[in-house]
């Protein structure tokens, strides 16, 4: 931005690069001239007309988003040149994230805060302005949170043209991950392009009742919720509703023979609503709830498509497509156990943890699955294969080595891999990217506990061959792990284990192993 330096009145000397502390200052200081900027932007427009203009801009992102898969797929498969075609894809990604989170925040902001006395319509270059500014509110954001990180190398210099400069080789490594990233997301949307959707299968009871326990209706009364709001726009043949609380609960009534209570408290937990200031978190929430920089944030439109206006009608608001998506959201979020729990009914944090463990297991399963039919395919190697080897119960003390996910010997060339497998969700923001290296790399977590089991195993090769009817004198030892999507930490880090995408496997097949000959 052009005179930040200036605008924010920075207290530094021109082109002396900062220290840490003074980076953490400057970005907090950065940060907070945005959103007041932001704010004072935004009332100088009729809300009505502005959160109309912003949901519509979130549908039609949406809208591209559904129809970029399927074009990807194409031009990449009907494209000589596919290397330029996936920067064209991450280019467009790109763009899109920064419009979508953008809208969604602003989305935010306005739900909160509705006080609003102008009647302007807001034209389309200051729609234009307002987003770009509140995508530089949450680039800098971003940016404090990796100056706040012990990790990343980040330094910031203010130069004499009354802009910040910035030193960080974070763009090249994101190139690389963002390429490889969308090269996966496209093998793997050609994989399952014919495969059974399991969406309309009915919940368990068990999954049911958490779920309830939670958001005070079960899973199936939820997908009952989103199809009837959805219904309601498709009837009225609207991209947005507008329709007063009392109203929606009469059609609820119609369409779900729902009691009024059932229905009120569906509408309300599922919607974002007025109180005075967006900064300041409702009772029962934190600030990580609300910041725009957290992902997966529980009081966010990603996860709440409903907008409740604070007028005499409590109007209800909402886009069709968001409340579609944020139901496949928030399934997809408690399916995969990475729902935040922190104020969760112990039986959803159960439900939570067996979801956690139930992914892991089935990843495991895959890929033991697919070296085994690979191996029995394969003439190169006289292979042993073990799953789920317990180590614990060989040593027989206190339990801290766990188990080797994947135990694989080659018997022929005396080599012996043990293999970590992590279904893991790729980290999608600075706090995310550095929380990912600290579960790999603190102290107490994966990589030094795979490290404390190879060298146990070096030590112990008579045990181990014991518990697996093998002799392992003179194998060498290799470990990895394997994760089931492309992570940042491959590329940011240098790893003393490798870390290396199931998807890079099953495209290199079983020569993936020969570098470790």
């Amino acid at each position: 931005m052009n005179d930040l330096v200036t605008k924010i009145q920075c207290k530094f000397d021109y082109n002396q690069k900062l220290t840490k502390k003074e980076s953490v200052e400057l970005s907090h200081q950065i940060v907070n001239y945005f959103i007041e900027c932001i704010k004072k932007e935004i009332v100088k427009y009729d809300w009505d007309n502005l959160i109309k203009k912003l949901i519509l801009n979130y549908e039609n992102i949406l809208f591209n988003r559904s129809i970029s898969s399927v074009n990807n797929l194409y031009y990449y498969f009907n494209n000589k040149d596919n290397s330029s075609v996936i920067q064209d894809i991450v280019s467009d990604d790109y763009e899109l994230d920064k419009l979508s989170i953008s809208t969604r925040i602003l989305i935010e902001i306005l739900s909160a805060e509705q006080n609003f006395n102008s009647k302007v319509k807001i034209s389309n270059e200051n729609f234009d302005t307002l987003m770009a500014l509140t995508y530089n509110y949450i680039e800098w954001t971003f940016n404090s949170d990796y100056i706040n990180s012990d990790y990343i190398d980040f330094e910031i210099t203010p130069l004499e043209s009354n802009r910040f400069g910035i030193k960080t080789n974070l763009g090249e490594i994101f190139d690389t991950f963002r390429n490889n990233k969308s090269l996966e997301h496209i093998n793997n949307f050609s994989t399952n392009i014919d495969s059974k959707s399991n969406i309309e299968e009915k919940p368990s009871d068990e999954l049911d009742e958490a779920f309830k326990s939670e958001f005070d209706i079960t899973l199936t009364e939820y997908a009952d919720f989103v199809y009837a709001l959805i219904s309601l726009a498709q009837k009225n043949e609207e991209d947005i509703v507008f329709i007063s609380k009392s109203n929606l609960i009469n059609h609820l009534k119609c369409e779900l023979n729902w009691e009024y209570n059932k229905s009120s408290y569906a509408i309300d937990n599922f919607s974002l609503k007025y109180r005075d200031r967006w900064e300041i978190p409702p009772e029962g929430y934190s600030e990580n709830d609300i910041y725009p920089w957290v992902f997966r944030r529980s009081l966010s439109y990603y996860l709440k498509p409903l907008i409740i206006k604070n007028d005499k009608n409590e109007t209800v608001i909402y886009g069709f497509r968001n409340v579609y998506h944020s139901g496949l959201n928030l399934i997809n979020l408690i399916t995969k156990g990475v729902y935040k729990t922190n104020n969760s009914s112990k039986k959803f944090t159960s439900l939570i943890s067996k979801m956690i463990d139930k992914k892991g297991k089935e990843f495991n399963e895959i890929v033991f699955k697919w070296f085994a039919d690979n191996l029995n395919l394969s003439k190169k190697f006289n292979y042993k294969l073990e799953s789920n080897v317990q180590i614990d119960k060989i040593v027989k003390v206190e339990p801290k080595y766990g188990d080797i996910d994947i135990l694989l010997l080659d018997k022929d060339k005396q080599r012996l891999f043990s293999i970590e497998c992590k279904n893991i969700e790729s980290a999608r923001n600075p706090r995310e990217i550095i929380h990912e290296i600290e579960r790999f790399f603190d102290d107490k977590n994966w990589i030094k506990k795979h490290q404390r089991r190879e060298d146990w195993i070096k030590n112990n090769f008579d045990k181990l061959g014991d518990k697996i009817g093998n002799n392992l004198k003179n194998y060498k030892i290799f470990s990895m792990f394997i994760v089931s999507e492309e992570l940042p930490i491959i590329y940011l880090k240098k790893n003393p284990i490798d870390i290396i995408p199931f998807s890079q496997i099953k495209k290199e097949g079983l020569g993936f192993l020969d570098k470790y000959y």
